[in-house]
This record gives structure tokens, C-alpha cells and sequence, in this order.
């Protein structure tokens, strides 16, 4: 389901050029979006960011079991109400999501000459253990989390521009 935000978009031809010729190596992560070391200092990008779309998660579950609860003819409204609040959130999800992709794109492109990206494994990254243990910061070390984030479209998007 996609929406229209509003927003439009005129192309206009001009020539970029990199301010620097230095290269930077990154590395994806879950409580910090990207990791990046250009020679002389440490970059996070995104730190504490995936907080706020656990937050957001949390209110669309409790959308969900909420409109679960709601059963016969006489509350349909309500169910579609329901319905139409939770598909914002993950709208909105999506959207902060995808600024931070192309915000991230945009400042790397513009500031580095080479970007070094690993290889993307998220089946590694998402497959249980043995034992099921239980962690402290289990919300931020879930697979949805991981998955969440979108690393993968993420080198879609840079590999792009």
C-alpha cells in the first residue's frame, strides 16, 4: 500500500564531484545503523535509531491484538479503523527507514570516493542458536530487528547512485 506523501521531484543536471578522494570501510550493526572508519576517526551513523522503530512496533502489536479482540458485525468500523492506524505505522516505519538509506547514500557519496561494503549474510544473522537464551536487549538483538534496519537495500540503494 503506498501512498502519496506529497512531495515532488524536478531533476536538475549539475556536475558532482567528491570534496575528498578519501575512502571509508563500513560495517552494519543493530544498535547503530553503520560503522564507519576512514583512516582517522570512527562514524556511527544511525546510533540508538532502531529504539524508535521498536517503539513504533510495539504500538502497532498492541494495534494488532487489540483488533483481534474486536469480533462480530456491530465493530467492523472499529476493525477498520484499527486497520488503517496500523498500516500508518508501518508506513511510517518504511518512510524512516528509507530516509536514513538515502540520507546515509547521499552523505557518503558526497564525502568519500571509495565505500567499502561487507558482504551482506542475513541468513547468518537471523538463524537461531541451539538453546533459546534469553538477553538482556532482546528487542534490539531480535532477527526483526536485523531485518528491520535493511542493510541489504541499503547497498541496493548505494550501489546505485
Amino acid at each position: 500500500m503506498i501512498k502519496n506523501p506529497g512531495k515532488a521531484v524536478f531533476p536538475i543536471e549539475f556536475k558532482l564531484e567528491a570534496k575528498s578522494q578519501s575512502i571509508i570501510a563500513l560495517d552494519p550493526g543493530v544498535r547503530s545503523f553503520l560503522t564507519g572508519f576512514d583512516g582517522e576517526k570512527f562514524i556511527d551513523i544511525g546510533k540508538g535509531d532502531i529504539t524508535r522503530i521498536f517503539r513504533l512496533s510495539q504500538h502497532i502489536d498492541k494495534l494488532i491484538s487489540n483488533k483481534t479482540a474486536l469480533k462480530g458485525r456491530q465493530k467492523k468500523y472499529k476493525r477498520q479503523r484499527l486497520m488503517r492506524k496500523i498500516d500508518n505505522l508501518f508506513m511510517r516505519i518504511r518512510n524512516l527507514i528509507d530516509e536514513v538509506h538515502k540520507k546515509v547514500a547521499k552523505w557518503l557519496t558526497t564525502e568519500y570516493r571509495i565505500i567499502f561494503l561487507p558482504t551482506f549474510e542475513s541468513s547468518h544473522k537471523v538463524a537461531k542458536s541451539g538453546k533459546k537464551k534469553r538477553k538482556l536487549n532482546s528487542c534490539v538483538s531480535s532477527p526483526n530487528a536485523k531485518l528491520g534496519t535493511n542493510h541489504v537495500s541499503n547497498k541496493l540503494l548505494s550501489s546505485t547512485l
